[in-house]
């Protein structure tokens, strides 16, 4: 777990800086590719090194996921509602292990190791298109003056 959480702590700032530059959109769905191959990298590899090199791809997505999602949410709500929008993220984490690790417990028991990696890429596929389709570089006008985290979820 340590190798896949370690290039976060190097890619936070760098991450946040890309996205000021370079958009949430680009950013993120690269952050996810990485996420995907590094999923695929490691449920293939045949050899330590290669699981190793694996969790790290995972590990820099991950770690560019995190500050593109935050700078996602600051762009798209307003002041008073970015406390509410930014709670609803931070839940995320701590729902996904609490969801993730039970369910990928039973799949390695009954599939072997390899496919909950496998799975991950597939769910990795889902969330790259979603997030490639939904997110714009800029919200829309509309959304700069006021958005209620209601209304963005009635939207999805």
């Amino acid at each position: 777990m340590s190798l896949v959480r370690f290039p976060g702590v190097f890619l936070g700032i760098p991450a946040g800086l890309f996205v000021t530059k370079y958009g949430s959109k680009l950013i993120g769905t690269i952050a996810l590719v990485c996420v995907i191959f590094g999923c695929l990298v490691t449920a293939g590899a045949n050899s330590f090194i290669l699981l190793l090199i694996g969790r790290l791809i995972l590990g820099v997505g991950g770690g560019v996921i995190i500050p593109t999602a935050s700078a996602t949410v600051a762009k798209w709500f307003s002041k008073e509602e970015i406390g509410k929008a930014m709670g609803i993220y931070s839940i995320n984490g701590p729902f996904a292990l609490i969801v993730a690790f039970p369910f990928a417990s039973l799949i390695l028991l009954l599939y072997g190791w390899r496919f909950p990696f496998y799975i991950g890429a597939v769910v990795g596929v889902i969330a790259a298109i979603i997030f490639f389709v939904i997110t714009r570089k800029n919200p829309p006008k509309e959304h700069k003056k006021k958005v209620s985290v209601r209304r963005a979820i009635m939207n999805f």
